[in-house]
């Protein structure tokens, strides 16, 4: 799964409640992290750990291969709200969300 395929969960607190049920996660949206693997990238893989699992850690390595935490799911939700606004006036795709919070993440967080 990559970023591109759940950015517009984080249009809004109830949106974000779907991705919990259609991937069945568990726990508080400030505890479960987003981690890309193998590095940040628009292209990696993402997959979702909880705080008492990495102890928030910016980069895991679970069974040889590195995950960068790219944020909370709460903060994602915060993160987008930044942006809404105006990916809504430019018309942006998801593609094109989905790079704006990486660079977000990179560059301005």
């Amino acid at each position: 799964m990559k970023l591109v395929e759940i950015v517009n969960y984080f249009e809004s607190e109830a949106s974000l409640q779907e991705i919990y049920s259609d991937l069945k996660l568990e726990g508080d949206s400030d505890n479960i992290g987003v981690y890309m693997k193998n590095s940040i990238d628009i292209n990696s893989d993402i997959y979702f750990f909880d705080e008492a699992e990495t102890g928030d850690l910016i980069e895991i390595t679970k069974e040889g291969i590195k995950y960068f935490n790219l944020f909370s799911l709460g903060l994602g939700v915060e993160f987008y709200s930044y942006f809404k606004d105006y990916f809504e006036i430019n018309n942006y795709s998801d593609l094109q969300k989905a790079q704006r919070l990486v660079e977000y993440v990179i560059y301005d967080a």
